[in-house]
């Protein structure tokens, strides 16, 4: 009798140990699973994880320099602040519904086309941001180009977007499309960008679009916007 009351103790000890490692090692396999986890994330922050995410090769030497300091200002929120933001950076429908766009005027840059001589080409940019409690950990940016004389946009010269910030690790984005057009003397570029989510516990595999967007005129920009699908 004291033999298998002894046997049924080890077994379930073991049990106990076996899920403990797997919590524990679940732990480790999500960089969102503890403030402390997410901190020594941004800390290895690299350039391979850096592309892994989807950024673009020509600013994955600044993602890596944003990472750093994003852990400075990480570190300098309270235990509970660092707790909401890698649970929101962890939700569906904050992925969906909280993008904000950046207060970012790029510069517009205008010359003299000398296949046209009464033509001017002007570039534009602007820049859709996801933030959380102030740290923006999601940068993408879509540039346009176009013609335009004395009275309106005479025609659209190509759009393109690229991935500027990633520091979600559950976040995979990449272009998918890139277009603009002219209508009414008006220009707007758009830039479309697959992200996948996860996959999180009590969830599968998300899936979904952001687009993002730039306004124009012969002045120059007009505004910008951005949306998640």
């Amino acid at each position: 009798m004291r033999n298998k009351i002894f046997n049924f103790l080890m077994c379930f000890a073991l049990v106990l140990s076996f899920s403990a490692g797997a919590s524990a090692s679940k732990e480790t396999n999500n960089p969102l699973a503890t403030p402390d986890s997410y901190s020594q994330y941004l800390e290895n922050y690299d350039e391979t994880e850096a592309i892994r995410l989807g950024v673009d090769p020509e600013y994955v030497k600044e993602a890596v320099q944003d990472a750093k300091d994003t852990l400075q200002k990480y570190k300098s929120f309270s235990y509970d602040q660092q707790k909401k933001v890698i649970e929101l950076m962890q939700s569906p429908s904050q992925v969906q519904k909280s993008f904000t766009d950046a207060k970012i005027v790029r510069q517009e840059i205008s010359s003299e086309s000398l296949v046209k001589p009464q033509a001017n080409t002007r570039s534009v940019s602007h820049e859709y941001t996801m933030n959380l409690l102030g740290i923006d950990w999601t940068i993408f940016v879509v540039n346009g180009k176009y013609e335009y004389n004395s009275k309106e946009v005479t025609k659209e010269l190509g759009a393109s977007g690229y991935v500027k910030r990633n520091l979600n690790p559950l976040i995979q984005t990449s272009k998918s499309d890139a277009y603009d057009d002219s209508e009414n003397g008006k220009y707007t570029g758009t830039a479309v960008f697959d992200y996948k989510l996860g996959p999180l516990e009590g969830f599968s595999l998300q899936v979904g679009s952001t687009y993002c967007r730039v306004y124009a005129d012969k002045n120059g920009k007009t505004g910008g916007r951005g949306w998640s699908e």
